[in-house]
């Protein structure tokens, strides 16, 4: 009778133990994903940050260049107007022919940026969260098979 007795107590404390462990286990996999994810997420707003303020300089460099290219752009087609005009003896074909070729230069612009197209968002991110998917991935089918 007491070894019945005595024996009890230890399952209980067992099964406690066990189960204690369990939740300290899951606890300790919540903190760690919680910790993962929170690196993740800063490591999308840096590259997010980073990515904002190239793109901020581009377009600062693109106005500047913009403005800067519009000015000799128009200087260079009232100069075209003039010498055309003077082997032509007519102003009305050197302005025909000066926004002839402005149509054709714009159209090629236009493809041309078109075909463009901007690289990856976040590119290091998404090739941490695609490991991280394959790591879950063989963890869990190694979990099954040892099941």
């Amino acid at each position: 009778m007491s070894l019945f007795s005595f024996r009890k107590p230890q399952v209980v404390i067992t099964l406690q133990d066990r189960g204690g462990r369990f939740f300290t286990d899951v606890r300790d996999v919540a903190r760690k994903t919680a910790t993962h994810v929170r690196s993740l997420s800063e490591l999308l707003r840096l590259e997010l940050a980073e990515y904002l303020a190239q793109q901020v300089r581009r377009i600062v460099f693109f106005v500047i260049a913009g403005v800067m290219l519009l000015i000799a752009y128009l200087c260079l087609c009232a100069f075209a107007c003039v010498v055309l005009q003077e082997c032509l003896q007519s102003w009305v074909w050197a302005v025909g022919i000066v926004c002839l070729f402005n149509l054709l230069v714009g159209l090629v612009a236009l493809l041309c940026g078109k075909m463009c197209k901007p690289g990856p968002l976040a590119a290091a991110t998404r090739d941490e969260i695609k490991n991280d998917v394959r790591c879950l991935k063989i963890l869990l089918s190694d979990k099954n098979e040892n099941s």
